[in-house]
């Protein structure tokens, strides 16, 4: 079984961070444009692939703790539900790819793809709507449950 923690891997479990690095340093080169509003779309577009970035790197030791719990709780058998929340964000599924990989179940990615994958016209949807928050009130007016040691 492989570590998570080599170079190879930090490349590939990063690799939307680098993604985001190009797109930013790409878009910086726009900002040679005369306009005005060009200069601060640009400027504003770049300042957030960056953030976003340096958000992903961040998130390592985050992923070596997930890769380790993921290995423990799938090393005798494989439980599909351990792989759920992982599942729905692009970080995730390359981990998730790496786990099953290390634990010889290269094949059952395509399976829980199917069951736990959120399509991207979905995630969209999720992401636009709001949730309705309810909130609820205990009466106080209401006689507790009286227990008594004896």
């Amino acid at each position: 079984m492989q570590s998570i923690s080599t170079f190879s891997r930090f490349l590939y479990l990063n690799a939307y961070a680098f993604l985001l690095i190009g797109v930013g340093i790409s878009i910086w080169f726009l900002l040679f444009i005369k306009s005005w509003i060009v200069i601060v779309i640009c400027a504003l577009t770049t300042v957030i692939c960056f953030y976003y970035a340096i958000h992903i790197f961040s998130t390592w030791y985050d992923k070596k703790r997930n890769y380790q719990l993921l290995i423990q709780r799938n090393t005798n058998v494989l439980r599909a539900e351990t792989f759920r929340d992982f599942m729905k964000a692009p970080c995730g599924r390359l981990l998730c790819r790496i786990v099953l990989e290390d634990l010889n179940y290269k094949d059952e990615y395509k399976n829980l793809k199917k069951a736990y994958s959120v399509p991207f016209s979905m995630w969209i949807k999720n992401v636009c709507t709001h949730e309705q928050s309810v909130i609820v009130f205990f009466d106080s007016d209401v006689p507790k449950h009286n227990s008594e040691v004896i």
